[in-house]
């Protein structure tokens, strides 16, 4: 869609400039009458919902509007509407116009219009949103109390008991990085809690509005650590213990906040929770029910709870590594995976760029514990989503196509749709297997 309204724009210009050439004059009545034209289809398409407003179009909105009030101005005027420009001047304006809606156009062509992937299960999907506070824990960017701010994907009406599920985005993340999963494990009776990591998440914002940006050294260092020997292995390994301690600091503050608020809505004539619909949420809760997955360094966090938490009882890694599997060799100058036995059933979802670390043919590195992880899991499963990216397993592919292509460095080989519908049935079955004890998890292997 973007690419035509631009093709009409650039059109009209060329058109208009052409008359204007020809006749060597502007009429400024038939510009007007034009521009007004434009401004009411543009407000027609967007009553009818073939434009969703939404940010992606304020700018061409504000700027069409600006022109049609301009006109109407022209139009009213008692001047003559026919004006002597050079013609140098008439192919600068329209080039200048040109680039003008180009610009406006731009939030729409990084994040176009696409049709949200509709939840398949049998209940209504409600949200929430809250911000966890510790009395114990130091924020380590802000030197204050630690707070992370969720969002609550639960079923509006259900009747039995909800299974738990954590979710944990990647660096510069967001906790709706992955919304399409959280609103399809919802519909099918799971309350989905995904937490914003402050300092981590690319911009978060807390219940009383405070906003939070992604810290640029933490930004500096993840983009670093990727670079060819701009760390040592030993420096990598130190960055990597912080990341992982504010990671599982935030995760264990926000399952331990959600446990203690549903054993309190349990409680009968509880009176803390002024909202109804926060009670009811909290109420629905299975506290013995409990899973936890993340993308990227939110997966690594997430094998970290199902190694240090006796109450999560699945886990999903989502093309991370096993950071709490591996340890730093300073005699070898390595990394290498630890060995120890992981308890918890776990399912790992691979793109292209992280199935190709793992079957390099060596046992070193930091995606040396997924390598073993057949060896070390009691219960543990791959699936390879086969050319797909890193970003292509988040909704990121979904909401800007743009973007996720230039993050990844590489164009995705597949369906974007298709292959986040196939990534959250997948999701669906391992918790409904492992939570649910509904059946046996079969989807392991390779997607073409």
């Amino acid at each position: 869609m973007i690419g035509l309204i631009f093709l009409l724009i650039v059109v009209f210009e060329i058109s208009f400039t052409s008359y204007c050439l020809f006749t060597k004059s502007i009429n400024i009545k038939l510009k007007s009458y034009t521009r007004l034209f434009t401004f009411i289809i543009f407000l027609i398409l967007s009553i009818l919902q073939v434009i969703e407003w939404s940010m992606r179009w304020y700018l061409l909105g504000a700027l069409l509007l600006f022109l049609a009030v301009k006109s109407i101005y022209a139009l009213t005027s008692t001047k003559i509407n026919v004006k002597q420009i050079p013609p140098r001047k008439m192919i600068l304006k329209a080039i200048t116009r040109s680039l003008l809606f180009a610009v406006v156009l731009i939030p729409a062509f990084l994040f176009p219009q696409h049709k949200p992937l509709q939840p398949t299960g049998p209940f209504q999907v409600a949200t929430a949103k809250f911000t966890f506070t510790s009395d114990t824990i130091t924020d380590y960017f802000t030197g204050g109390k630690r707070q992370v701010n969720v969002g609550f994907w639960y079923p509006k009406d259900i009747d039995e008991k909800s299974p738990l599920l954590i979710f944990s985005h990647g660096a510069f993340g967001i906790k709706n990085s992955n919304f399409s999963a959280f609103e399809e494990l919802a519909s099918h009776g799971y309350v989905v809690c995904s937490i914003d990591h402050p300092g981590h998440s690319f911009y978060t914002v807390s219940s009383d509005g405070k906003r939070t940006i992604v810290d640029k050294a933490y930004m500096s260092e993840v983009i670093n650590s990727n670079r060819k020997a701009y760390y040592t292995n030993a420096e990598k390994n130190e960055l990597i213990k912080k990341w992982m301690n504010i990671r599982t600091e935030d995760i264990n503050l926000t399952i331990d906040s959600i446990l203690k608020n549903a054993k309190e809505a349990n409680t009968s004539n509880n009176t803390q929770f002024q909202n109804d619909d926060t009670r009811k949420l909290y109420h629905s809760i299975d506290c013995d029910k409990i899973g936890v997955f993340g993308h990227s360094m939110g997966a690594a966090a997430s094998v970290q709870m199902g190694r240090t938490r006796n109450d999560v009882s699945a886990v999903i890694n989502i093309d991370g590594p096993y950071f709490s599997e591996m340890t730093y060799d300073a005699n070898l100058d390595e990394f290498i995976a630890t060995r120890e036995q992981y308890n918890t059933p776990i399912l790992n979802i691979y793109s292209d760029q992280v199935w190709v670390q793992l079957k390099d043919g060596t046992d070193t590195g930091v995606y040396a514990g997924n390598k073993i992880s057949n060896q070390i899991c009691k219960e543990s499963y791959d699936v390879y989503l086969k050319g797909t990216k890193h970003l292509t397993l988040t909704d990121l592919s979904l909401s800007s196509p743009f973007l996720a292509t230039v993050l990844n460095g590489e164009v995705a080989k597949v369906d974007a749709r298709k292959s986040i519908e196939l990534e959250n049935r997948i999701i669906l079955e391992f918790f409904n297997a492992t939570l649910k004890k509904e059946g046996k998890f079969t989807a392991e292997g390779i997607y073409e």
